[in-house]
């Protein structure tokens, strides 16, 4: 192999279905995986490490059972222990976030995930939201975040009985890979000590920014960003920003 080509890499994508059961609970999903082999050597078996990462999750399904019963049984439980499944799944192996597997010694931190810029936003406004409340009108909020990791999610103030809420609150977030990493706003109903109802959810590329401008615009909310199929109007959300990234 010719020096030249040392630092060059190849990746190629798999399908993956994979179950895991037991006593609580089922988890299988499915999606396509990226493999990356860098930096390719001179040394048998000619690649340094092997890079691993889920590029697309396509498909997420959960049966959740405790001792006794059913946990879906219980109103708003079994869908927020989805959702941080759901979540930490995605977080711990979905592309930009990979897996490094060292073949022969080395040093592969460039391997690893860095920071690349950070993105400012204003959350500044809702309308036009579905009223989820039967007496009265909902108590929006929302969560933000880039990466679904809880000390990186950012939540926002609750307006109570608002179907128009302004929040005017600034968030700022890491960003590892503008290119394939956007932004996620949903808007939830408060409901005290019962588990908050979505209302409705939206999702920004960051491909789709120009980095030191601001892009400022309304999101229309779906229901699920994973099912387009969505044509009811669960209102709009107003999020302006701005991503700078380094070396820019």
């Amino acid at each position: 192999m010719h020096p030249h080509h040392k630092h060059s890499y190849e990746y190629s994508e798999i399908g993956l279905n994979c179950m895991n059961k037991s006593s609580v609970k089922n988890i299988g999903f499915t999606g396509v995986f990226r493999l990356m082999f860098k930096p390719l050597v001179d040394e048998f078996p000619c690649f340094g490490a092997v890079c691993f990462s889920l590029r697309q999750k396509k498909k997420l399904d959960l049966t959740l059972k405790v001792v006794g019963g059913d946990i879906s049984a219980i109103p708003g439980i079994s869908d927020a222990i989805k959702d941080t499944i759901d979540n930490a799944i995605e977080d711990s192996i979905m592309w930009p976030v990979r897996k490094v597997v060292p073949i022969l010694p080395g040093d592969y931190s460039d391997l690893e995930l860095k920071p690349v810029g950070t993105l400012e936003v204003k959350l500044v406004q809702a309308k036009e939201l579905t009223n989820k409340d039967i007496i009265g009108k909902s108590d929006p909020f929302a969560v933000l975040y880039v990466r679904p990791l809880p000390n990186r999610m950012k939540t926002s103030k609750t307006i109570n009985n608002q179907l128009n809420p302004v929040w005017n609150e600034h968030f700022e977030f890491i960003v590892e890979d503008a290119s394939t990493q956007h932004l996620v706003v949903k808007i939830y109903d408060n409901e005290g000590l019962q588990a908050s109802e979505l209302i409705g959810c939206a999702q920004v590329q960051l491909r789709e920014l120009e980095p030191g401008k601001v892009k400022d615009a309304w999101w229309k909310l779906v229901k699920d960003l994973e099912v387009q199929r969505d044509t009811k109007n669960r209102g709009q959300v107003r999020t302006p920003m701005l991503l700078f990234l380094m070396n820019f």
